[in-house]
């Protein structure tokens, strides 16, 4: 056997120089791209069909943000047999007073996604980049928020003729007094579960195309079938009418049809009675009337001491789904025609008893409503009124809408100006949002936790600086923090001249709170002032109904600090949208204007 081993010693020494010169050049390849590409985004980076390799950061933020503008501007479009709807990003919330934001694209994030492909410190990585190049894509996808209820509410306003709701199998009395069963009818439900993933999919690669909503048949709980098969049970049940429902000193009467249309199945077959239709008929016979909210008593501090001027009330509570659980014993099982059903007592703190200890001022809260109108001031002044004096429990969550109640022409309200359906209009309690902005500055000098806490949709002079505002309209938003001081807190509000000011009295737990002054930033100018040609005006009138408000975004930091050294911190956010004004004009001539149409025009 020949030895091959020179042979292959003089290969190897032959080979190896140019295996070397091959890595070497190789890498020098690689070092060349990796420079060329230092601050430029990787080939082959893309989202969907936008393709981003190759270009720098300010490059590829101009291009998504153009996307994103395109798809923040113009909305998602859903169709359903052949109806369509645009989504919008953000939409003018149900009081008028704040936005709320549907879905949104972020932007600094998904650009650093996309500069950071390849870059992870791993050299293996870019270098399988530079080896891919081009011709292998990496779909990158966008960054964004999608709020689903909010996405949920607005479909469901848009197509609420393209459902229809499953109807039930009911038995009835005809004229005779004979039963009838009426017969189920199915209903169309849109799946709002899979709108949601469709409308992620396609803020994912920023897609314009409309989606199509998806259906299914929603079957309804109770057949005609079922209900026969309970006939006799039904009719037994129904010999016991007519029963009579006492709760307080109000009653009412279950009568034979009413009972009998409660009929339907159980799981096992027999006969039980809706607990649903029983709920509705206690809120509308019983509980409307018996009801009463627990009147607390109002405490003032004077000299240093604290003292009450109105005297509690205890309330008075009927819990309409324990009493239909009631109802459906006594009749089913008890065979009752009588039925008394059982009042909930809630209590008040009696100022007497020594529980309430009040020893300090917390914080303070301001604002000030300079300019404002006489009515914008009464609603001031009466809304105020309505939490002066109040006591908040230890670990009690507060609500302001809550503590307001009915906001009428009865409780001393005035129509003032608010923000409503996309305008501003006047609504009785317009000015509240000056008691609530001060109530929630208030409760973070206190260092309080806050738990619900919305801004205005645009910026308002009277809360000002920016971000530090608060909306309240009932039911939705409102105001709400709770008291973890582990003492009660006693609100007392002050006016001076036009300084509206919360107290919040209690006992110090030693905490210590601050906020950063608001950062005011992404400052949008409004669209160009819309005019409206109308005849309801002299010929040349001129009546501007809104002014121009610049959009921005703002934020700042809210940090508790406590006596055992726990921190805590919060950013608030918030959004305000830019503010088109609109001025109304009076037609010259009748020709001028078939019928109230908007013009746009230069701004003034």
């Amino acid at each position: 056997m020949k030895n091959h081993s020179p042979r292959l010693k003089i290969f190897l020494y032959l080979s190896l120089p140019i295996i070397f010169l091959a890595i070497f050049l190789l890498m020098l390849s690689h070092l060349a791209w990796a420079k060329k590409y230092e601050t430029r985004i990787y080939p082959g980076i893309q989202i969907n069909s936008l393709a981003l390799g190759g270009l720098t950061r300010d490059e590829a933020a101009k291009k998504i943000d153009a996307q994103a503008d395109q798809l923040e501007k113009g909305g998602l479009v859903f169709t359903l047999n052949g109806h369509s709807a645009t989504v919008p990003s953000e939409i003018i919330g149900d009081s008028g007073e704040f936005t709320q934001e549907v879905f949104k694209f972020n932007r600094d994030l998904t650009l650093e996604k996309a500069f950071g492909q390849g870059r992870d410190n791993d050299w293996l990585t870019s270098f399988s980049r530079w080896i891919l190049g081009d011709w292998h894509a990496y779909n990158l996808p966008a960054e964004y928020t999608l709020d689903s209820d909010v996405l949920t509410k607005v479909l469901k306003d848009d197509f609420n003729g393209q459902e229809t709701v499953p109807q039930d199998a009911a038995l009835k009395l005809n004229g005779r007094g004979e039963l009838e069963v009426t017969p189920e009818q199915n209903g169309i439900t849109i799946d709002y579960g899979q709108a949601t993933k469709d409308a992620g999919e396609a803020l994912k690669n920023m897609q314009t195309a409309p989606i199509v909503l998806q259906t299914a048949n929603s079957q309804p709980s109770t057949t005609a079938e079922s209900l026969t098969n309970l006939a006799t049970e039904a009719k037994q049940a129904g010999d016991l009418a007519p029963i009579k429902v006492t709760a307080g000193d109000y009653f009412a009467i279950i009568d034979k049809g009413l009972l009998i249309s409660w009929a339907k199945a159980d799981e096992s077959g027999h006969l039980t009675l809706d607990r649903d239709k029983i709920i509705a008929f206690i809120n509308k016979s019983l509980a409307a009337q018996v009801d009463q909210e627990v009147k607390t008593p109002r405490f003032t501090i004077k000299d240093g001491k604290m003292s009450y001027w109105q005297a509690g009330e205890e309330g008075r509570n009927l819990d309409p789904a324990k009493s239909a659980d009631q109802i459906i014993k006594n009749i089913l099982s008890d065979k009752q025609k009588e039925i008394t059903l059982q009042l909930d007592i809630v209590p008040f703190v009696s100022p007497d008893s020594g529980e309430v200890v009040i020893k300090e001022l917390l914080g303070t809260g301001h604002s000030n409503f300079t300019g404002s109108p006489k009515n914008r001031k009464q609603n001031i002044a009466v809304g105020s009124a309505a939490v002066q004096g109040l006591l908040i429990k230890p670990g009690e969550e507060f609500s302001l809408v809550k503590a307001l109640g009915a906001v009428d022409e009865s409780h001393g309200y005035l129509p003032e100006l608010v923000i409503k359906e996309g305008k501003t209009i006047p609504e009785f309690g317009g000015g509240l949002c000056q008691v609530a902005t001060t109530l929630f500055r208030a409760a973070l000098a206190t260092g309080l936790p806050i738990t619900e806490r919305q801004n205005h949709s645009y910026r308002v002079s009277y809360y000002e600086p920016a971000g530090t505002d608060a909306a309240v309209y009932d039911p939705q938003p409102d105001v709400r923090f709770i008291n973890d001081t582990g003492n009660y807190i006693l609100i007392q509000t002050r006016t001076a001249k036009n300084d509206l000011y919360f107290d919040f009295w209690g006992v110090s737990d030693g905490r210590q709170a601050t906020t950063t002054a608001p950062t005011i930033f992404n400052i949008t100018k409004p669209d160009p002032q819309k005019t409206i040609v109308t005849t309801g005006l002299k010929p040349g009138e001129k009546k501007c109904t809104e002014k121009a408000h610049n959009g921005a975004d703002a934020f700042f930091d809210y940090t508790v600090t406590y006596l055992n050294g726990t921190v805590k911190q919060k950013r608030f956010k918030s959004h305000y949208v830019p503010w088109q004004a609109v001025c109304m004009v009076g037609a010259t001539s009748t020709a001028a204007v078939a019928s109230d149409t908007p013009v746009i025009a230069g701004a003034e």
